[in-house]
């Protein structure tokens, strides 16, 4: 990876397909392009999206000692609510709750240390099934911190980060949730409103039991959404070391969902990318049908992405990345955007406007478009080689 560093204005949040289900090199269904070429160049993008699903035993397997892992023996009370906190400075809602449930995930990778399943309740929401698997640091290493990893699409596969064991062999303990019925799954006022469940699963890391070392997350493609609203409406910045975002996610919600059909934006969008990035094979300035059909999910299922009725246009305008809440409370949090130049999706400038509306704002962001990776970022070494050096190197403690 020969990355080159931008820091520039504008706004974007990307999210994955729901066919991500794995370290493959399939193209998103956002895609409105076929991939031209690659190149090294600075950008913002969300973690890579290798979420292959492995049917296997529901138990956990043995993996390294968790006494040394970074993690205590489990992350949670067995059948005792586990209460984040109320709304606090810590950002919680009063109902947030995340439960360790007293059985075993529907699935475990095989490589992992070990399974666990919890309950996740927030802002209203019904409560809500997330499989933790961990993988715990090698013995004998002292531990570096905790990865939370999000897989693409809907997030009902665990990602199965490539470099896994590279992470633990430093010290780093890798967490991947899974969600069994998807995240946007029961939101009913949109995306925003669903990812407070990955909010409260970050919180709970971090507080119950205190994570050892710093606390990071990356997600690619929708978890790169489902991260990215997380921080910006669903106040999860303050819990976190480092953020890493890879293959999105977006900055507006309605450019996102019908950009194309807008009157200034696909104007703005080939300027965008012919400033920053081009050589990348993004083309399109718009998710493809897939992604869109899961932002309709977080809305009840209402077409409001897909086939948006009046009023839908503004609504979606109010509810996107750059306009979160939690936006002027990012601070100091390093948040570094990934996309690979050979995704032939809208991601880049999607992503790329995203980064450059919160510099804009104050937040300490950064872009990397990354040479010879495609959106499933870690199913090759160039993108996998680039999450696993970013994570060796940035996930640290803040000051």
């Amino acid at each position: 990876m020969t990355p080159t560093l931008r820091l520039l204005p504008i706004s974007i949040l990307l999210i994955a397909c729901p066919g991500d289900t794995g370290s493959s090199t399939t193209t998103d269904a956002g895609s409105t392009g076929d991939a031209t070429g690659s190149s090294t160049t600075s950008s913002t993008t969300t973690a890579s999206d290798s979420s292959t699903d492995t049917p296997t035993s529901s138990a956990p397997t043995t993996g390294s000692d968790a006494s040394t892992s970074g993690m205590p023996d489990s992350t949670g009370s067995t059948g005792a609510a586990d209460s984040t906190g109320a709304a606090d400075s810590t950002g919680a809602s009063e109902d947030e709750m995340v439960t360790l449930l007293d059985m075993p995930c529907e699935k475990s990778p095989p490589a992992a240390t070990r399974c666990e399943r919890y309950e996740v309740t927030c802002a209203g929401l019904a409560p809500a099934i997330v499989d933790l698997a961990i993988y715990g640091a090698k013995n004998g290493v002292p531990s570096k911190g905790t990865v939370l990893f999000g897989s693409g699409g809907d997030g009902t596969g665990f990602y199965n980060f490539t470099q896994t064991k590279a992470l633990n062999n430093t010290g780093y303990t890798v967490v991947e949730r899974r969600w069994p019925a998807g995240w946007f799954t029961g939101g009913t006022d949109g995306p925003q409103q669903a990812a407070c469940r990955l909010a409260a699963l970050i919180r709970h890391l971090r507080t119950s039991p205190p994570a050892r070392g710093p606390l990071c997350a990356t997600g690619n493609s929708g978890g790169s959404a489902e991260l990215g609203y997380a921080l910006t409406w669903q106040g999860a910045a303050p819990s976190l070391d480092f953020a890493m975002p890879t293959s999105g996610p977006f900055h507006r919600l309605d450019l996102a969902c019908q950009g194309e059909a807008d009157a200034d934006w696909p104007d703005q969008c080939d300027a965008l990318r012919q400033a920053t990035c081009p050589d990348c094979a993004s083309t399109g300035c718009q998710l493809g049908n897939g992604p869109r059909s899961l932002m309709d999910i977080a809305f009840a299922d209402t077409p409001r992405c897909t086939k948006p009725g009046p009023g839908d246009l503004a609504l979606l305008a109010e509810r996107g990345p750059e306009l979160g809440p939690d936006v002027a409370d990012l601070g100091d949090l390093p948040i570094h955007f990934m996309i690979g130049k050979d995704d032939p999706g809208a991601y880049e400038p999607l992503a790329t406007a995203l980064h450059d509306s919160l510099l804009a704002g104050g937040a300490a962001v950064d872009i990397d478009y990354i040479t010879g990776a495609p959106h499933e970022m870690d199913s090759v070494p160039a993108g996998g080689d680039a999450i696993r050096d970013a994570i060796l190197t940035r996930c640290v403690p803040l000051p």
